[in-house]
């Protein structure tokens, strides 16, 4: 597609105009005493009609052999502006001649292209004057603040040396190597001439540009611009050495642009098989239509949702898809940390520890990087799996009054879960045991003991609350103080619960 069809364009000078004034200012063309018609066998022509009406509105005359005319800026009739060169009509920019002054040989033509593309080639086709003899394409990829070349123009391979210090003809051998040609210099034709600069061919990378970011860099653009360093002329101001500024033949020379046309394609970092309009509130603006799970303007990020894997380009022979992160069901949103990818730690959904994912806002009483993790004050029973919905059940306090036959101790279990860990289904005992001074003393004094087990299940007894337990898979101990226990009774103290949680050391029960 034209990227540049409708831009903003501007150019340092133009013909009628003087430091944004108009001004009725006089030209003649280079051809002779024809008159000049516009090229109407490309394509940017929408209407023939177009060439006829742009004929009639310019009133050109002959004078001494010669087909003249005149510019002046706001004018119907005689106004050539920038934005001729790009809104695929036969209407065309032309530049001050330099009868007006030799420094009108310096011309700059920039064109915003308002986004960032990739750009293969560049057309320009000229109008009533020949081509320029020496030139420079630049690019910008920061909106114009700063430009490098792309390519240099020059009409013969000792210009090319003398003005850009570059062998003409050399061989491509880097992907963004910038080089001198000698193409399209030539003043024949006079009128109607092309220029066509390919940004990518004969390089070599040529036909592997997914794989290579050094040419997909080179083939970057925000702006455009053309440096036009010298007008092509027939020599014949240098004939009268006494008046080299003889505006009858000095007005002859000047650049005249009708279309530059500009080839290019959407930045979508190989997410997307097509760029469109945004729509008819900003129909100069296009957007990647992304596949694999990316988003963006350019495709540069992976959505919301689908960031257990770092984002990156897809390549031809190397495809990425952004992945969703693996939250048992129990959150949408998640953010890719590096960390996480370097130590192992985030589950993908194909049951391997391979990405950065972390799970945000878990929901169902769930936490941790994959939310497989139950909140505090909750356990995941035995049986259950990570991505049921009930998976957390709420924890309740259970402690165990322990006597032997001879009722000489009272060592006190409080029950509460660790916090949240792998196996959040694991419970810790504090165990304080009187000492055995308490007996005779009548103060109460304990030991405090820790140890984990496993809850399986607790079920109502006419007895009370029987707990069922299963001992935990690391090294755990029950601790009692002897082997004759005759009688366990296990109740509910809720109201102990949070006081224990909050001291890691439960008060005691009774």
């Amino acid at each position: 597609m034209n990227i540049a069809y409708g831009r903003p364009v501007t150019a340092s000078s133009t013909c009628g105009e003087v430091n944004g004034q108009p001004i009725r200012e006089k030209y003649c063309n280079i051809a002779g005493s024809s008159d000049y018609v516009p090229d109407d066998s490309q394509p940017i022509m929408e209407d023939p009609s177009m060439i006829r009406e742009a004929r009639a509105k310019k009133q050109t005359f002959v004078q001494g052999g010669q087909n003249c005319g005149f510019c002046e800026a706001n004018s119907t009739k005689y106004a050539h502006p920038a934005e001729n060169m790009v809104d695929g009509t036969a209407a065309w920019w032309q530049s001050p001649p330099i009868s007006r002054g030799t420094q009108y040989n310096f011309i700059n033509i920039t064109i915003d292209l308002e986004q960032e593309f990739h750009v293969s080639s560049v057309w320009i086709q000229m109008a009533n004057s020949p081509r320029p003899a020496a030139m420079v394409f630049e690019r910008s990829t920061d909106y114009g603040k700063t430009y490098v070349p792309w390519q240099y123009f020059a009409e013969n391979p000792a210009e090319c040396y003398r003005r850009f210090n570059l062998q003409e003809g050399k061989n491509i051998e880097t992907d963004d190597e910038v080089i001198c040609s000698q193409d399209f210099t030539r003043i024949q034709p006079l009128v109607n001439g092309e220029i066509f600069f390919t940004v990518l061919a004969y390089r070599p990378s040529e036909n592997n540009f997914s794989h290579s970011p050094v040419l997909q860099n080179f083939a970057r653009a925000t702006n455009v611009r053309l440096r036009l360093l010298q007008t092509n002329t027939l020599k014949g101001q240098y004939m009268d050495v006494t008046d080299r500024n003889d505006p009858t033949l000095t007005g002859r020379y000047f650049y005249a642009i009708k279309e530059i046309y500009l080839t290019g394609r959407c930045v979508c970092n190989g997410h997307a098989a097509s760029c469109d309009i945004a729509g008819p509130h900003d129909p100069r603006r296009y957007l990647c239509r992304c596949e694999h799970n990316t988003c963006g303007a350019q495709c540069d990020q992976c959505c919301p949702g689908f960031e257990q894997k770092k984002w990156r380009r897809s390549k031809d022979k190397d495809p990425f898809e952004c992945e969703p992160c693996n939250c048992h069901g129990h959150s949408h949103e998640c953010v890719y940390e590096e960390e996480l990818e370097e130590k192992g730690q985030s589950l993908d959904i194909h049951g391997r520890f391979d990405g950065g994912g972390r799970c945000l806002n878990c929901q169902h009483n769930t936490n941790g990087i994959n939310c497989n993790k139950c909140a505090d004050k909750f356990f995941r029973p035995v049986g259950k799996f990570w991505n049921e919905t009930d998976v957390c059940h709420q924890a309740k306090l259970v402690a165990e009054i322990i006597r032997n036959k001879n009722d000489e101790f009272h060592p006190i279990f409080l029950r509460f879960p660790l916090k949240s860990g792998r196996n959040s289904d694991r419970f810790a005992c504090s165990v304080r045991i009187p000492n055995e001074s308490s007996r005779h003393t009548g103060t109460r004094s304990f030991q405090t003991f820790l140890t984990r087990i496993w809850v399986v299940s607790l079920t109502v007894s006419p007895t009370g609350v029987q707990t069922q337990i299963w001992p935990c898979s690391c090294r755990c101990r029950r601790l009692s103080l002897n082997r004759s226990v005759q009688t366990r009774v296990a109740i509910a103290v809720a109201h102990e619960f949070e006081r224990g949680m909050k001291s890691r050391t439960p008060a005691a029960a009774i």
